[in-house]
């Protein structure tokens, strides 16, 4: 009974211990690369978006300073979402060359299927409209050879949380930063599982030879179904770890927003077809789940049992602030202070949130999604 209840926790320190050193690897091996523009790269860039009036202009402006300082091909379509602020009207007078669509469906899948097919260019960029991009964004792309020479079918590119200095957005950046670290470590492994569509590259052609597995009638997922798909057929994916080319997405504001999104990423978990993704999903749940376990069974067991637990639990935040710190520290983010409270609080959230996710639907931008 006791060697049981400890298996799967020695099970998700190995997997920390192997993504940390994967993570370290990748990233010596990407912080030497000397690249050279490109000029014949021809991209077009896609912006899904629903009530983000706030965000838009910003954004605009953003991408007009980083598009300045390429001379490649770049196109940008705006797809509305059925805003129902003044959003639309924003990009109307924007100034910055661009394509306002309006989604011929509902939800971001299928305002991505819009501007996928209205696109005239053979790469596919899609972004999140609440994101900030760095000036040399498009500098930086410019010179990653996947794009210039079409070697791979998709490209995974980091994403970095911001917020305010709380303890909320402390945690939702080092549980988003986490995902981050984990995207890396895989795809540094040749086994790439996550991606993140808030910034991702992908040939147009591959998505239209995959857009019926992409199951554009759940809500969320737009990204990592696209990346099964390609993996399965044996497609070439890679990873660009380049910090110029890290986006900006501002954190939840509150717990229940939060969670609300994080249940609506749980809901997809059903749906993965990937195994090593669903032994990973498994992994961490039932782990997370035994950390608790354990914890519960202190008062109730013997002086050996409990001091292995300590010992296993002290393991277990040694190797999250280990990993997460240098995570944070390659993003840029000074977040030590909440390493270890996040790292003791993060069994419970996961356990709530994958709960969650079954038996409660999720609410985004006022629509109640699947």
């Amino acid at each position: 009974m006791s060697l049981l209840a400890f298996i799967l926790p020695l099970a998700y320190l190995l997997l920390l211990l192997w993504m940390y050193f994967k993570w370290t690897a990748l990233k010596k091996e990407t912080t030497v690369l000397q690249r050279s523009p490109h000029s014949k790269i021809k991209l077009s860039v896609l912006v899904p978006f629903r009530n983000e009036a706030s965000n838009l202009e910003r954004l605009v402006k953003r991408l007009k300073l980083a598009a300045s300082k390429v001379s490649f091909e770049l196109e940008f379509i705006f797809i509305d979402d059925e805003s129902d602020d003044e959003g639309a009207a924003l990009l109307s007078d924007a100034n910055l060359e661009l394509r306002l669509l309006s989604n011929k469906g509902q939800g971001k899948k299928t305002a991505l299927e819009t501007g996928i097919l209205a696109a005239k260019h053979p790469w596919i960029l899609s972004l999140d409209a609440d994101i900030d991009v760095p000036e040399a964004y498009f500098e930086h792309l410019s010179s990653l050879p996947e794009l210039a020479e079409s070697s791979s079918h998709l490209i995974i590119l980091p994403v970095k949380p911001i917020g305010e200095r709380s303890f909320l957005s402390a945690f939702q950046q080092l549980e988003f930063l986490s995902l981050m670290g984990t995207t890396a470590a895989f795809a540094s492994a040749q086994n790439p599982i996550l991606c993140n569509g808030a910034n991702l590259l992908f040939q147009k052609e591959v998505w239209l030879k995959y857009r019926h597995q992409l199951h554009l009638d759940v809500a969320s997922g737009d990204d990592v179904f696209l990346l099964q798909a390609i993996k399965k057929d044996g497609g070439k994916i890679s990873i660009a770890q380049d910090i110029q080319l890290a986006v900006a997405t501002q954190v939840s504001a509150s717990w229940g927003a939060f969670l609300q999104q994080r249940i609506r990423w749980g809901s997809k978990a059903k749906y993965y077809s990937d195994p090593s993704l669903k032994a990973l999903s498994w992994l961490v749940f039932l782990s997370q789940l035994n950390f608790i376990a354990l914890l519960i069974a202190l008062p109730f067991s013997n002086f050996y049992f409990n001091i292995n637990v300590l010992w296993l639990w002290s393991l277990y935040l040694a190797m999250s602030v280990l990993f997460l710190g240098d995570v944070s520290k390659w993003y840029q983010l000074k977040l030590g202070s909440y390493l270890l409270p996040s790292a003791i609080f993060y069994p419970f959230y996961l356990v709530f949130t994958a709960f969650a996710a079954l038996f409660r639907k999720a609410e985004w931008k006022g629509r109640v999604s699947k």
